[in-house]
């Protein structure tokens, strides 16, 4: 199987872009409490697993099912640790 640099880049910039407009607007919906430090956190994190995953060979629909269950898994954590303090 072989890799095409071009292919790899644009995959990765692609969700990249995707993933960074899903973590400013997610802190925006619903009146959230985001703050930039926790966006640009969340960016940076996605960027490097999107890269980890690109890099050991993971099909692009694969990487978007994995990132949209760590995107779940925060979600429910965030709601479990809101509904403890209320």
């Amino acid at each position: 199987m072989r890799i095409i640099a071009n292919e790899i880049w644009t995959t990765a910039t692609c969700t990249s872009w995707a993933t960074s407009r899903l973590a400013s607007s997610s802190a925006c919906q619903r009146q959230g409490i985001g703050t930039v430090p926790g966006i640009l956190a969340g960016v940076l994190i996605f960027g490097v697993i999107n890269y980890g995953l690109t890099f050991i060979g993971v099909s692009p629909n694969w990487q978007l099912i994995i990132k949209g269950l760590i995107i779940f898994d925060a979600v429910a954590f965030d709601i479990r640790k809101y509904l403890a303090r209320k």
